[in-house]
């Protein structure tokens, strides 16, 4: 496995529940263009008054694109997730989950791709993303794709200019499509435990949207993949 990290030189000081209108849920889907995809997420806690769901977003990068927006050096079969936090109310994305075994293999941590980060690979405390036993089906983290930052939560994704990037290399014959296609049929999740949020600095998990759940948030066979033109 290989974990690195890229550090600026100062640092900057369960029940699963459903809420809000089908409005509020058609802001959470997926879209896409040909070399990126943009993840939304919803709440899968409610531990906090505020949710803060619509701040998230997870963009996919194919290799080629990541190698231009960021300067990076990934090579062809690798994929960046950068995780982000428009942080309308205060909070801070302090831990990553993946729930997959049929696309990605090892990762990589690219810390501080915009404002500062600081998290490790490898595995994350908690070691599951908290109330993912209550998604159907359970979301099951795997370890070795978990990050986790440093001094939590003061050193997580929480400030705008903040971009965690996290490096995963696609299984063989692999490509960005197939990304898209798993994270539509839920073979593949992304998960996300957030701390200090808002007034009362609670926190609260939250997962990225798929057919079966929206379903069962009483949207029944209605389609909400948006789609990009490249």
């Amino acid at each position: 496995m290989r974990l690195f990290s890229i550090h600026p030189s100062t640092h900057r000081a369960g029940r699963l529940l459903f809420t809000g209108c089908v409005a509020a849920v058609m802001g959470l889907a997926t879209s896409t263009k040909a070399d990126t995809i943009d993840v939304s997420f919803f709440r899968v806690t409610a531990n906090a008054p505020e949710d803060v769901a619509s701040q998230f977003t997870a963009t996919i990068y194919d290799d080629t694109e990541a190698n231009s927006t960021f300067s990076t050096s990934l090579t062809s079969g690798q994929i960046l997730i950068a995780f982000t936090n428009a942080v309308g109310i205060d909070s801070a994305i302090s831990e990553v989950y993946i729930d997959d075994g049929t696309i990605v293999g090892q990762s990589a941590v690219l810390n501080s791709l915009g404002g500062f980060t600081q998290f490790t690979g490898g595995g994350a405390n908690p070691g599951n993303l908290p109330g993912g036993n209550n998604l159907v089906p359970a979301f099951d983290a795997t370890s070795a794709f978990s990050a986790d930052a440093v001094g939590n939560p003061s050193r997580g994704v929480d400030a705008s200019d903040d971009i965690l990037g996290i490096v995963y290399d696609l299984l063989p014959g692999l490509s960005l499509t197939d990304v898209q296609t798993a994270l539509d049929d839920g073979t593949l999740r992304i998960g996300m435990h957030v701390r200090a949020i808002g007034s009362q600095g609670q926190s609260d998990s939250f997962v990225n949207p798929e057919p079966a759940t929206l379903a069962l948030m009483g949207l029944g066979g209605m389609a909400v993949l948006r789609r990009r033109k490249a």
